[in-house]
């Protein structure tokens, strides 16, 4: 099975989920130590300066001046793909993921950025794909599936605008 798998991806006729079996197979030990410490530093960090010192070891970009609240997901197989501005806030069990396999079987992925001063509340989950402009609220609970303008409030499922704020 694993030199199918090569000589799909080589060939450059690979699916997007083979891609991803691919690369969950050769990654799969970084992960899994990038996730123990994920736990780690959820548990057992309750400063925030270095809760994201530990955060940017593991290869996110934090801007400066963030708070991410205790129980926080962030993918742990893309952190690469997460960027997180100056002064953002994360509520708590806010789950950001960087990608996603839907029920068709497509395998999807994406950057994920946080402008300065957006706040995620609570429960909220944004996709793979998505910027939450400046100094925009996703109210909690929400499902992001789109981009979020600079100075609004969103929320639902799918958020949806609820507001536009003033600059």
């Amino acid at each position: 099975m694993s030199r199918r798998l090569k000589e799909i991806r080589y060939k450059g006729k690979a699916s997007p989920f083979v891609d991803l079996v691919w690369d969950l197979k050769h990654r799969w030990v970084s992960m899994m130590l990038r996730y123990v410490a994920l736990l780690l530093v959820n548990l057992f960090t309750p400063l925030p300066s270095i809760k994201n010192w530990l955060y940017r070891r593991l290869g996110y970009k934090i801007g400066n001046k963030v708070f991410i609240a205790p129980d926080v997901f962030l993918d742990y197989i893309y952190p690469e793909k997460i960027s997180i501005g100056n002064k953002c806030v994360i509520g708590i069990q806010a789950k950001l993921l960087a990608h996603e396999l839907d029920r068709l079987g497509e395998f999807r992925y994406g950057k994920i950025n946080l402008e300065e001063g957006a706040i995620i509340g609570a429960f909220s989950l944004i996709m793979p794909g998505i910027t939450i402009g400046k100094n925009s609220i996703v109210a909690a609970g929400s499902v992001v599936v789109k981009d979020v303008a600079p100075y609004t409030v969103v929320g639902g499922d799918p958020a949806k605008l609820i507001k536009r704020l003033k600059k």
